[in-house]
């Protein structure tokens, strides 16, 4: 989810006397630096110190250590926030919601019964589709899927094989 940098961009400027070009690095810098220390801290629990070791990797070595230590402290205050606002942000695939399936037959005019019927599965699928933008509710579409035995067979094998190789992942 991007923000809007045009405010930050003219406050880095006037706060720090910078050119825009050098306040657009900045935001640059700061934007990877945040995106880096939310992932690589994601599964720690966060203090002062354990901030200051992940930043280590991406500040200059000859960076004073209370330039550091703040840069720390304004990550620590900010991190649950920038989190929950990530996750909140994030698009995610199509969702399983419901399904259905009934079994149709379609007869033929023939003297053989078992020629005479071809047997298809209508399938129908629920799914609520991924967000656009990040306060929107997702909307809630229904695929129809006319499948033939052979298709379905095929599904069927292929869902099978799914399970099998799930089942020797949880194994081992």
């Amino acid at each position: 989810h991007e923000i809007d940098s045009k405010p930050l961009l003219t406050w880095y400027q006037d706060s720090f006397e910078l050119s825009q070009k050098e306040a657009e690095t900045l935001f640059i810098a700061l934007k990877s630096l945040i995106k880096d220390v939310m992932y690589e801290s994601a599964d720690i629990v966060v203090s002062d110190e354990s901030l200051v070791l992940v930043l280590q990797k991406h500040l200059p070595e000859d960076l004073d250590k209370r330039m550091k230590n703040l840069i720390a402290k304004v990550i620590k205050q900010n991190l649950s926030q920038w989190r929950s606002s990530s996750i909140q942000s994030s698009v995610s695939l199509s969702k399983y919601v419901s399904s259905s399936c009934t079994v149709k037959m379609d007869s033929f005019p023939s003297e053989n019964v078992s020629k005479s019927s071809t047997p298809s599965a209508l399938l129908e699928l629920k799914v609520q589709r991924e967000k656009k933008h990040v306060h929107e509710l997702p909307k809630l579409d229904t695929i129809h899927l006319e499948l033939n035995r052979e298709s379905l067979s095929t599904i069927l094998e292929s869902f099978n094989t799914i399970e099998e190789s799930l089942a020797e992942f949880a194994n081992t």
